[in-house]
């Protein structure tokens, strides 16, 4: 341990401790026997003598030297890794981290928008020279002024490389921020997606100073949320891939929520470009669909449904094209609420199973077909409609595939309360377990 009046490697003068909350490292306050900088100097050094501690903040001192000269990233003044302890020096930031301008973000989404630019902006320095942070939270990201840097780079590693964590390195890492393959893959499965889940946990925070741990709507604007829960799906795949990908969409939600352009103005634009070109093979037709679809995304829910209403049965097709895979289960997820309100016209319980037909003949992927199927049931059951229902037995008797089979059998099992079980015909379903699944549900009405 260092005290405070202590001479550091006859070059610094301990004068008081800064903090002692990091995990292997303490901060004092230290003033340089020989230089006089215009600025307050800070000097870490690592209070923890396991050689795995001594690694990580070794390792950490090196990526601090790497980015030397970048504003966004916390600047090395000093170190010495030979001294016993190890330390660097670096500048002290007396305007202090993001908590501190909580209250203010609340209340003002501009500086919400400037915010969380600056906070992207920080952790893309990283990922661009092939760094990922894996320990994003508020409190590292320390306020220079108007400008914000990231602090804090001791559980960071070069992005593909293993990790040297061991299994006794579980309390390693922030866990109401922490993505769910950490806990999994004790953080081997870091990715630049499991930055952008801390990011969506760090801008919960600060809009609502509420755990992070799990996300709740209230008090939060209704696209933004939107925005932080895909950050934050539990499913890496299914959040944004890129940083460049996150921030388009909040320049999206903030362009609405500050009325620079109008959500659905934008969308009835996009979509009648989308029909005027739904059967020619021109590649920004796909471009289109992205963009429609991210502002579907952050509509309010009437003008959301109204966009819906008109959507025409080739977009559906269209929909199931891979181009959009990473985008038809927040469709569908937003379809699904639309389908609820739609069958107030009982009729239209029709419509909607044959459009999600459509998608579960065109979708090459079993999980959206099933979602499909789903959403055409409850349709249905919502409408009572029973021409509606034929729809989704017909299909249920035609799958012969095993794979979607299985989930389309645990499907039925569902809605087993439902006029569906009377719809469906053991003798001409063509999969085994939906045969098996039949059996069951018609049993248990015997029963």
């Amino acid at each position: 341990m260092i005290e405070i009046g202590a001479i550091v490697d006859n070059k610094y003068k301990v004068t008081a401790v800064c903090s002692d909350s990091g995990g292997m490292g303490k901060i004092l306050f230290v003033e340089e026997l020989t230089n006089r900088t215009s600025f307050r100097l800070v000097l870490k050094y690592c209070k923890d003598d396991v050689p795995e501690s001594i690694h990580r903040f070794c390792r950490e001192t090196r990526y601090l030297d790497k980015f030397k000269g970048n504003s966004k990233v916390v600047q090395l003044y000093d170190s010495n890794l030979e001294y016993d302890p190890p330390y660097f020096v670096m500048q002290y930031y007396p305007d202090g981290d993001l908590k501190n301008i909580a209250e203010s973000l609340v209340s003002n989404v501009q500086l919400q928008e400037k915010t969380f630019y600056q906070m992207i902006d920080c952790i893309s320095e990283l990922h661009t020279q092939g760094y990922q942070h894996r320990d994003i939270k508020p409190e590292n990201f320390l306020r220079n002024g108007d400008d914000i840097i990231v602090s804090d780079l001791g559980l960071a590693k070069a992005i593909g490389a293993g990790t040297t964590f061991t299994r006794s390195s579980g309390s390693w890492g922030t866990y109401d921020y922490m993505p769910p393959e950490f806990y999994d893959g004790d953080f081997k499965e870091a990715s630049p997606p499991s930055d952008i889940f801390m990011l969506g946990k760090s801008f919960y925070w600060l809009l609502t100073k509420r755990s992070p741990l799990y996300l709740r709507e209230t008090g939060l604007n209704s696209a933004i949320f939107q925005v932080i829960e895909k950050c934050c799906h539990n499913d890496k795949d299914k959040r944004y891939q890129t940083l460049s990908e996150l921030k388009q969409a909040l320049t999206l939600t903030f362009d609405i929520i500050l009325n620079r352009v109008s959500g659905i103005d934008r969308a009835n634009e996009l979509l009648t470009l989308i029909q005027e070109n739904l059967s020619s093979e021109n590649e920004n037709i796909i471009f289109k669909v992205r963009d429609f679809l991210d502002i579907l995304n952050i509509l309010n829910e009437a003008d959301r449904n109204s966009i819906i209403y008109d959507l025409p049965k080739q977009f559906f097709i269209l929909l199931s094209k891979s181009d959009f895979e990473d985008k038809i289960q927040d469709f569908l997820k937003n379809y699904e609420i639309f389908a609820k309100d739609a069958v107030g016209s009982f009729v239209y319980a029709e419509t909607i199973a044959d459009y999600m037909m459509l998608v579960f003949d065109a979708s090459g992927s079993n999980q959206t077909k099933t979602k499909a199927l789903e959403i055409a049931i409850e349709g249905a059951i919502w409408a009572n409609r029973f021409a509606a229902m034929d729809t989704c037995a017909s299909k249920i008797h035609s799958i012969s595939d095993e794979n979607i089979g299985l989930l389309v059998a645990s499907l039925i099992q569902s809605y087993s309360d439902s006029f569906l079980k009377s719809y469906l015909d053991i003798s001409k379903c063509q999969n085994n377990r939906i045969r098996i699944a039949v059996r069951a549900i018609q049993s248990k009405e015997n029963n």
